[in-house]
């Protein structure tokens, strides 16, 4: 009798194991033995529970960002504070999961690295007269990356800018 409930409760798990819900909205990057074998669309999908694995889990609703880039310095010296917001969509699932580690990451260090660089040859008196120079530059550093990381850029806005006073 017990080892008929062992059984039982083995057969359950295996069941259970081998089937993979994913929500609408979201997509599955299956793995089988570490090389990548589909992506589960919304619904159900049958997996293999030893061999198959879910990479990651990828959300192709529109997603916001918020990054706060510190101590810029301008052309004169200042140091300021911009806040800003981009919203993403993944086109390309499989590629923002193999070709980048962390889109969020990669995201950040492209609007940083281009401010840092785009504001140090500006004055803090024509920051906020050059905020669409500087969203076009932004812009124009998202495009070199969509393609290769598979998303598309649908928004980017400077929501702030602070001098900091020492």
């Amino acid at each position: 009798m017990l080892v008929l409930l062992f059984g039982l409760i083995i057969i359950f798990i295996i069941f259970r194991k081998s089937i993979i819900i994913v929500k609408k909205g979201e997509v599955c990057i299956l793995e089988r033995l570490g090389r990548y074998r589909m992506t589960a669309t919304e619904g159900l999908t049958i997996v293999i529970p030893i061999m198959d694995k879910v990479r990651a889990t990828i959300s192709l609703k529109d997603t916001t960002y918020d990054f706060k880039v510190e101590n810029v310095i301008t052309k004169d010296r200042k140091k300021v504070d911009i806040n800003t917001s981009i919203m993403i969509r993944i086109e390309d699932p499989v590629k923002a999961c193999y070709e980048i580690t962390s889109v969020q990451k990669g995201l950040e260090y492209i609007i940083t690295t281009t401010l840092f660089g785009e504001v140090s040859t500006l004055l803090y008196n024509d920051l906020f007269l050059e905020r669409t120079a500087l969203l076009a530059s932004i812009k124009e550093q998202l495009a070199v990356s969509e393609e290769a990381w598979g998303f598309i850029t649908l928004d980017v806005s400077i929501k702030d800018i602070n001098l900091k006073i020492n």
